[in-house]
């Protein structure tokens, strides 16, 4: 779990791009992406992974290692997670929330400079929504540890809905449009660790792998389909 939070982190923040942008152009700059994210992921995983995790990998496999008593996992199987209320409730929510949030942010560049910022302005305002997302991340994980989660998960996935108000025709300016950058960036910045969280609650840890990788996969699609929706949108409405 620390080393989803760790590496989530990181994906999470949001460079400012413009630099590279103007030296090599955009595919150049997708080529850097990858190389810097997961570089810094790999030497995560390279020497943070040790033998604790490999333990509880056989522990959810029923082996014993050495002489040493091995912990009880237990959690539902994945075929009573897949009938499981709460657990549906927590992947159909995140899908929602992943849907919007990420629909907003692929797109928030375009609504600031089309509300007047600058590209260099407005590229480096986009890169606040990381810095914030990293922020939510740590609140987040902290109110979790204090508080009944369902309501933290709640409570902080519905403050993206705020981000939305203030970009209705009317009301949006370009410092209401950076709160709600400010505000987006916050939510989507605490969903890897409110999911896992959940899921690790509601389905316990002998079956986490399979359970948290069909919320994630669902989490994946969302963020592939809410930017789709959002560029649907503005070329029929605007």
């Amino acid at each position: 779990m620390v080393l989803l939070a760790i590496s989530s982190t990181i994906s999470g923040l949001r460079i400012n791009w413009s630099a590279p942008l103007d030296t090599v152009g955009w595919r150049g700059t997708f080529v850097l992406l990858p190389i810097g994210w997961g570089g810094l992921t790999l030497i995560l995983c390279l020497f943070f992974l040790d033998a604790q995790d490999r333990s509880l990998t056989d522990a959810a496999q029923g082996k014993r290692t050495d002489q040493t008593p091995l912990p009880v996992l237990s959690g539902l199987s994945p075929r009573k997670a897949a009938m499981d209320f709460a657990l549906w409730r927590v992947g159909v929510s995140n899908f929602i929330v992943m849907t919007l949030t990420m629909g907003l942010t692929i797109n928030l560049f375009p609504i600031l400079t089309e509300a007047g910022v600058s590209r260099a302005s407005a590229a480096w305002l986009t890169s606040l929504a990381g810095i914030v997302g990293t922020i939510g991340k740590l609140v987040t994980g902290a109110l979790l540890d204090r508080f009944r989660p369902n309501w933290i998960g709640g409570l902080t996935l519905a403050t993206a809905s705020l981000a939305f108000l203030l970009l209705l025709e009317g009301v949006k300016e370009p410092r209401l449009i950076v709160v709600a950058l400010l505000i987006n960036g916050y939510a989507a910045g605490t969903k890897t660790q409110i999911t896992g969280f959940l899921t690790a609650s509601y389905g316990g840890m002998k079956h986490f792998g399979v359970i948290y990788g069909v919320v994630a996969a669902l989490m994946a699609l969302a963020s592939g389909i809410g930017p789709l929706l959002a560029g649907l949108i503005y070329d029929h409405a605007g």
